[in-house]
């Protein structure tokens, strides 16, 4: 059953927020992670192999234009 933006799922540390506030879910925990706890908990940055990316919501196509957008400003101070 596909999950709906508006539907309110729980999220770690026993809250429960909107769908679409979830750019994440943890397979070791069983449960959504919102943008602030996968920064907070360093799981990118860990390159962690339970976090499976719902790539339905925004914040990665952005998270990758400001990438994107790093990576080209650092070529650009280089000339």
């Amino acid at each position: 059953m596909a999950k709906k933006p508006n539907d309110i799922v729980p999220v770690l540390y026993g809250s429960e927020t909107f769908y679409k506030n979830c750019p994440a879910w943890c397979k070791h925990h069983h449960i959504h992670l919102t943008k602030k706890q996968i920064t907070t908990k360093g799981c990118l940055g860990k390159q962690c192999k339970y976090l499976d990316k719902i790539l339905s919501n925004p914040w990665w196509a952005e998270r990758e234009q400001k990438k994107l957008k790093k990576k080209e400003n650092q070529s650009a101070k280089l000339y």
